[in-house]
């Protein structure tokens, strides 16, 4: 992180013209074949310049998809992504490493949402309309993504070859620190789930 400017997206300077250390290379020497994916499109943050700069051989953004269903903020759910990953698995012979990077619950959420019948939704403790109808909303893309998760962990594990999933969070919900919304811990540490 020192060597990057206050504010600075590697993305989108550096990263651009320079490689730089990364699992997929390691991964790549060692025998895999390394792709990346992306349900959102492949120029956002300068993905389809910079992965291959982090040693993927393969970049799938969402232009790539068979219809993609998106969500109410016009984010692509992340349900799409398990038949595309089991695509790339099973397009090779030798082991994969799949990076995969997923949009659905990104903000802003909207403060007119409202939950049908059946929706996971919070049943008290918010008195604001306008964070309640935003909480309900994100609960509700959670809850997809969760599905998602379980999904593919099915899916993945019924090939029956060596496989190590990883889950993790690059940023923290699109709620104000003021909401009362996040929970306490470091901006720099992200909760991490590893299934071997």
């Amino acid at each position: 992180i020192q060597d990057f400017g206050t504010g600075e997206y590697p993305y989108k300077t550096v990263m651009t013209t320079k490689t730089c250390e990364t699992i997929a290379y390691d991964l790549l020497y060692s025998g895999y074949r390394t792709h990346a994916i992306h349900n959102h499109q492949g120029a956002f943050y300068a993905r389809n310049q910079v992965y291959t700069h982090m040693g993927f051989e393969s970049f799938t953004p969402i232009e790539c998809f068979l219809y993609p269903e998106y969500n109410e903020n016009g984010w692509a759910k992340d349900s799409i992504l398990t038949g595309e990953i089991l695509n790339l698995l099973s397009s090779t012979e030798e082991p994969d490493f799949v990076f995969a990077v997923s949009v659905q619950g990104h903000g802003k959420y909207p403060t007119d949402y409202v939950p049908t019948v059946g929706d996971v939704q919070v049943t008290g403790g918010v008195e604001d309309p306008e964070t309640l109808s935003r909480l309900n909303y994100y609960l509700g893309q959670l809850y997809e993504m969760d599905a998602f998760v379980g999904e593919l962990y099915r899916a993945v594990m019924a090939l029956e070859e060596d496989t190590v999933l990883v889950f993790y969070g690059d940023h923290l919900p699109s709620f104000s620190q003021d909401e009362g919304l996040i929970l306490s811990g470091s901006d720099f540490e992200t909760p991490y789930l590893i299934i071997a």
